[in-house]
């Protein structure tokens, strides 16, 4: 069965025009930051998505990798 990957760049963006071109979730306007913040805390990745109904777990990777 196929897989299909989903490189990084699909997944966050920056906009100049967007939070001060901070890098985001593409799509979304919630910062890579934020999800940094909400791990360090201790949260993990699952319990993030839970949290941020619009992130798929896939987003919540992406942002921690970048």
């Amino acid at each position: 069965m196929p897989v299909a990957f989903t490189g990084i760049g699909a997944l966050i963006a920056r906009d100049p025009e967007l939070r001060g071109g901070r890098p985001i979730i593409a799509g979304t306007g919630i910062c890579v930051r934020t999800i940094a913040i909400e791990n360090n805390r201790g949260l993990s990745p699952e319990e993030i998505a839970a949290g941020r109904p619009p992130l798929s777990l896939a987003q919540i990777y992406a942002g921690l990798g970048f």
